[in-house]
């Protein structure tokens, strides 16, 4: 297995960890702050755990963007003529520039987090904060259904090939060159 393929393997998987941290937060922030609980050890840490888990994924986004994928090579070699393919101008800005700002956000809220007092006040900025967040971060997901589509779950054996398609030709692309391989 290359690098590319275990890194984005792990970037892949990783998601499933931060919506599920996020889901978390969401619940314990909701029940906290409708009920009037006290900002609990284990509500600090499951919000920690989640805006950490964000930064690591960010960080394995990075990793991939540059110089190791080949959607973003692609991009680089003529940057206007890929921003007519919706999968690369996907991961090349959309999905990228999305990740970076929820992470700023979800930093943002920590901080104006923490300085609330431990109680329903706390409870209630960081279930708003997290509810943007998750949102935004929901909105960057190359789910199935949409044109820069991929598998919810990646597995072993995952091939990734550079596009065969030379970038002077890009401009003439209607659809993306990159729906019949798994990557």
């Amino acid at each position: 297995m290359d690098t590319y393929v275990a890194v984005l393997s792990i970037h892949s998987m990783l998601r499933w960890v931060v919506l599920v941290l996020a889901i978390l937060v969401l619940v314990r922030t909701l029940t906290g702050w409708r009920g009037a609980k006290d900002w609990a050890d284990a509500d600090s840490h499951f919000h920690l755990a989640f805006v950490t888990t964000l930064d690591v994924q960010v960080l394995l986004g990075i990793a991939l963007y540059y110089p190791i994928s080949p959607l973003i090579r692609t991009f680089m070699e003529d940057p206007a003529a890929s921003m007519e393919v919706a999968q690369i101008r996907f991961f090349a800005v959309e999905h990228a520039t999305m990740m970076v700002v929820a992470l700023v956000l979800a930093h943002i809220g920590r901080a104006v987090a923490r300085k609330k007092e431990a109680g329903p006040k706390r409870h209630q900025s960081v279930f708003l904060n997290v509810c943007v967040v998750l949102l935004i971060v929901a909105a960057a997901i190359p789910w199935p259904f949409v044109p820069a589509a991929r598998p919810l779950f990646r597995v072993e054996n995952v091939t990734i090939s550079q596009p065969e398609i030379a970038i002077s030709s890009l401009r003439s692309v209607t659809a993306s060159p990159f729906l019949d391989r798994a990557v």
